[in-house]
């Protein structure tokens, strides 16, 4: 796929997950800041890293657990210029206690690895609904910290309160 056709499912696609910022909707997520902040489908090319290649979409998720429900946490999605080609990249910006969120904000999901989980129809309301999923549901298997996935696993009471208190501490309001 050419570099403009790329821009234009990326926009398409920034322009659904802008409609997702409601009550109803399927998952709810907030654009903060995107490559198409001009709402053209041409991408602010200061918005793309010469280094990686890659643009920054920003926004805040709300997950629907007990612990976690309480508050919205920032992440950002790194898209490559190949995507949707290739996954884009997870991270916290927000602090998180979770087995699947190292300490660096990076999030792990096996859907987001390039290899046969991964679809090039995979949309970003597809790849905001996994990441909320997993922090609802969290899996041990794939922990990224692995002492924090012990603790959910041996010690959930432990574990709650630690997470509560990164809640309590580092959540965003979830207006």
């Amino acid at each position: 796929m050419s570099e403009t056709r790329l821009n234009k499912v990326l926009h398409k696609q920034i322009q659904d997950l802008k409609r997702c910022n409601t009550q109803n909707a399927p998952v709810r997520f907030r654009v903060k800041k995107s490559p198409f902040d001009d709402d053209d489908d041409e991408c602010d090319t200061k918005e793309a890293s010469a280094v990686d290649k890659t643009y920054k979409l920003t926004g805040c998720i709300y997950p629907n657990s007990d612990i976690y429900k309480e508050a919205a946490y920032e992440i950002e999605l790194g898209l490559h210029k190949t995507y949707p080609l290739e996954p884009p990249e997870v991270r916290f910006l927000t602090p998180f206690y979770h087995p699947n969120v190292g300490g660096d904000g990076k999030f792990c999901h096996e859907v987001l690895k390039k290899t046969v989980e991964w679809k090039s129809n995979t949309t970003l309301i597809d790849v905001v609904k996994a990441v909320v999923d997993r922090i609802d549901k969290p899996d041990v298997d794939q922990s990224i910290v692995f002492e924090v996935g012990k603790e959910y696993v041996d010690n959930r009471a432990e574990f709650d309160r630690k997470a509560a208190e990164f809640v309590k501490k580092h959540g965003l309001p979830r207006n």
